[in-house]
């Protein structure tokens, strides 16, 4: 290993990318996500696919350590959960509303590419126009005050 980050110093993606790939392995997220990073930025293509992967990891290893502190205590197989029943209610709810926005996202994106499809992209289409300005520009900026930089997106709404 000592070979791979004297070649690193010396600014090789390769040494960057393995580097970053053994202290994956061994878990010093820190010094992976250093090289990962070095690799990317010199254009090596596959250390933005590790770099996902260690965001994934930070965003469950949080997951993981904050998910169990609504439990209530004295659950049994549970260690640091600080919860009464209120948090764990709390905590289902949250689950459950934040699943429903998300299906409500994707079924809004659907529609948007159902009423494209079936009016052949066309946005002379009183429906279209206004799907299109709702959703990718924000309902505000086709409705509200025209600007010079919106003044292009402003022809379509």
């Amino acid at each position: 290993m000592e070979l791979w980050k004297k070649a690193a110093k010396l600014g090789s993606i390769r040494a960057h990318f393995f580097l970053g790939n053994e202290y994956d392995a061994v878990g010093d997220l820190k010094k992976a996500k250093f090289h990962f990073e070095a690799a990317a930025m010199a254009g090596e293509e596959g250390t933005r696919c590790n770099l996902g992967c260690l965001e994934g990891k930070s965003i469950l290893s949080f997951a993981d350590a904050a998910g169990g502190l609504p439990i209530p205590r004295g659950t049994p197989g549970y260690v640091g959960n600080i919860g009464t029943q209120n948090t764990r209610t709390a905590q289902g709810f949250l689950i459950v509303v934040s699943a429903l926005a998300v299906m409500s996202y994707n079924a809004s994106l659907v529609l948007q590419a159902y009423w494209g499809i079936k009016n052949n992209f066309n946005e002379e289409k009183p429906i279209f126009r206004r799907m299109v300005c709702s959703t990718w520009m924000g309902h505000h900026i086709c409705s509200e005050r025209k600007s010079q930089s919106s003044q292009h997106w402003m022809s379509h709404c």
